[in-house]
């Protein structure tokens, strides 16, 4: 099968999109697929490059970030003309777009990529990666209710439901959770190399791991660093041989600056709560994520908004013990009492209890470890996600071409 993956956001930037993308390529080139991913440029320069049976496209029509809407409006005619060129030329079967409908400066873009598939007759999917929200939702949620897809995949159940709610119909919808590489995302990788990187991480330090995108203030507050560094703050004294990491993901150009600023943000909220010797904050790249994790004793993230949280599956495939909010799809990952602890979010006194049972409790961190590696094969093993994937995508061939016929 040849399948183009259509995203905004690819490596390497990091954070959930990026790493989702370049598992799905991976995963499904594994099963004898052949993958085009088509993605930004950043330097007004076509590229392209090939990796074994994966192509990536890097486009300067997808760089759509911090434009003005009439300079989006002309990069979509040009985006236009190259998807329609590029499916007559490869002969792709089916288009996989990753949440296209998500931002505002992209809704000509939505269009352009449909007005293609539908006149090259080729199959498009939409895979949804975050509730409808402000601004726009209206306009987003009609972005993926009105227009052709063939098939909505969404991370989770709770984003399926949030849709539903606004009326998309549910023979349309199909979850699919995102996979995780545990042959990549496993224990037994060491504490040196994080510890040897980070000054200030001592080897018998117990390390508590926060790991998201801060692109924004915003971002930070919907990611609950701010709950975080409180509820870190209330326990820093009482355990004298804990440290707090903040993991920063890698982003792409246009938000670099907004990162900065959010960045020192946090370093401002650390002052505030005189607790500077105690935290330390690293940007990682995708691939160091794995070492990362095996550096570290505990996982928190305590969200106001997730979809999913791809980072939880990742931390529980390593066998650390993971707290996250009772939001979104956050509980269809963590079992709470069995492989971690879900909370209220906004919550700083009830998170820095936990944090508390976790690092006073070795063997009960060991076995919430233990559990979450077996949960992640069961649920969420990459080779598992994949074959329905693409036993998805094959029952969309069917329909599509018996539709023709």
């Amino acid at each position: 099968m040849k399948i183009c993956i259509v995203t905004l956001f690819y490596k390497p930037a990091g954070g959930g999109i990026p790493r989702y993308v370049d598992n799905l390529a991976n995963s499904l080139a594994k099963l004898g697929n052949k993958i085009d991913i088509i993605t930004a440029s950043y330097d007004n320069i076509v590229r392209k490059e090939k990796n074994g049976k994966i192509t990536v496209y890097a486009l300067p029509s997808l760089n759509i970030f911090k434009k003005l809407s009439k300079e989006c409006i002309g990069k979509s005619k040009e985006f236009l003309r190259f998807m329609k060129k590029y499916i007559s030329k490869n002969k792709i079967d089916i288009i996989v777009a990753q949440n296209l409908h998500a931002a505002v400066s992209s809704v000509s873009h939505v269009f352009a990529l449909n007005m293609a598939a539908l006149e090259k007759k080729v199959p498009t999917i939409l895979t949804i990666h975050s509730f409808p929200e402000e601004p726009f939702s209206q306009l987003k949620i009609s972005l993926v209710k009105y227009l052709p897809w063939d098939r909505i995949i969404t991370v989770s159940s709770a984003v399926a439901e949030a849709f539903y709610d606004q009326g998309l119909e549910v023979e349309k919808v199909k979850v699919i959770y995102p996979g995780t590489d545990t042959n990549v995302f496993r224990p037994g990788l060491g504490k040196k190399w994080l510890r040897s990187r980070i000054e200030g991480l001592r080897e018998n330090d117990i390390v508590i791991l926060h790991a998201s995108r801060t692109n924004s203030t915003e971002t930070i507050k919907a990611k609950g660093i701010p709950t975080l560094l409180k509820a870190f703050s209330i326990i820093a004294n009482r355990f004298k041989n804990t440290k707090l990491l903040i993991a920063s993901a890698s982003t792409s150009p246009p938000f670099e600056k907004e990162k900065r600023k959010a960045l020192e943000n946090i370093e401002d909220m650390v002052k505030i709560y005189n607790i500077q010797n105690k935290v330390k904050i690293a940007t990682f790249q995708p691939e160091e994520m794995p070492l990362v994790y095996n550096g570290c004793d505990v996982f928190v993230l305590a969200s106001e908004v997730e979809s999913f949280g791809l980072v939880y599956a990742e931390a529980m495939a390593c066998e650390l013990p993971v707290i996250g909010t009772s939001v979104g799809g956050i509980p269809e990952v963590i079992v709470n009492t069995q492989t971690g602890y879900i909370i209220p979010p906004n919550n700083p006194v009830e998170l820095s209890k936990y944090l508390a049972i976790l690092i006073s409790d070795e063997e009960k961190r060991k076995k919430f470890g233990k559990e979450g590696r077996k949960v992640v094969i069961s649920k969420f093993e990459n080779n598992k996600i994949a074959a329905k994937r693409v036993g998805n995508y094959n029952s969309i061939l069917y329909n599509h071409k018996n539709k023709k016929e």
